[in-house]
């Protein structure tokens, strides 16, 4: 099947500290389920606020899909988490680069 891996590794993970079962197997799923929630804070907060960043991470919470995907082992779940992982360290750079590098660090961060 044309999965990706690196779900398949990370599980290898709690299989190694708790054995095989279904518990181990779900692990990951649901690991990345409860750690998007701060990355998704993380990611939304500098961009408009920390309200904004609350109520987004509530509503996500209840989002039926997500609970699903977390719930049943899908390696699906892993793929928001890095992608926000990314957006979030380009927002932290362009940041950085308008703090520090003045008129250089605005243009970067205002080209459309």
């Amino acid at each position: 099947a044309s999965l990706p891996a690196g779900y398949f590794y990370l599980s290898a993970i709690p299989i190694g500290v708790f054995g095989p079962s279904p518990f181990t197997i779900r692990f990951m799923a649901a690991f990345f389920g409860v750690l998007i929630i701060p990355v998704l804070v993380w990611v939304v907060r500098p961009l408009w606020g920390r309200q904004v960043a609350l109520v987004t991470a509530a509503l996500f919470t209840m989002a039926l899909w997500h609970i699903s995907i977390s719930r049943m082992g899908f390696p699906i779940s892993v793929g928001p988490v890095v992608t926000l992982i990314a957006l979030g360290a380009t927002v932290a750079l362009f940041t950085v680069l308008r703090n520090t590098h003045g008129a250089v660090g605005h243009y970067l961060s205002s080209r459309g």
